[in-house]
């Protein structure tokens, strides 16, 4: 009976020091943050043409990226890595994509880039892209589709596309 006691002690044991400890780890654990931009703001113009059933289509507006801090750290993650807001001046909707057409249970966008590209000039854009997002009630779909395939697939022809460079931003 004793041994038993014993073994139930030491288990007990054992699992409120991991209860205990996982906390007090998570709160003392090293937390590193990324250095703050020192540009903060940047405005980034662009302009897309392109044609659809016979009518010219222009988007002409401006990326806005702004730093919005820093990300919480996580017992998984120590780290803060910096966040970014994105808006377009023209108070379109906006993530990293830009919707030129939606055509049945399909939606085209047109590839903007993120944040990081304009603000911290990481990453790669491929201005010769578009996302092709399909739905349907039980499936969600993400591929790129380049403009001879949205010309072939979908008569939508891109006439023509102009992007700001990112910033050369420096850190501390």
């Amino acid at each position: 009976m004793r041994a038993v006691n014993i073994k139930r002690a030491i288990l007990l044991g054992f699992f409120a020091t991991i209860v205990l400890a996982s906390p007090i780890m998570c709160i003392c654990g090293t937390v590193t943050t990324a250095p703050r931009p020192e540009i903060t703001k940047g405005e980034f113009p662009f302009r897309i043409e392109y044609e659809i059933n016979g009518e010219t289509v222009v988007i002409d507006d401006t990326v806005i990226c702004e730093f919005a801090g820093y990300s919480s750290p996580s017992c998984d993650d120590y780290n803060r890595y910096r966040k970014w807001k994105t808006s377009l001046v023209s108070g379109r909707k906006t993530s990293e994509n830009i919707a030129i057409v939606i055509v049945e249970n399909q939606q085209i966008y047109f590839y903007l880039g993120g944040p990081e590209y304009y603000m911290e000039a990481r990453g790669n854009l491929n201005f010769h892209a578009f996302k092709l997002i399909k739905h349907s009630f039980w499936s969600y779909s993400t591929q790129w589709i380049y403009s001879e395939e949205l010309l072939n697939m979908y008569k939508i022809k891109v006439i023509s596309y102009e992007f700001s460079p990112p910033i050369e931003n420096t850190f501390k």
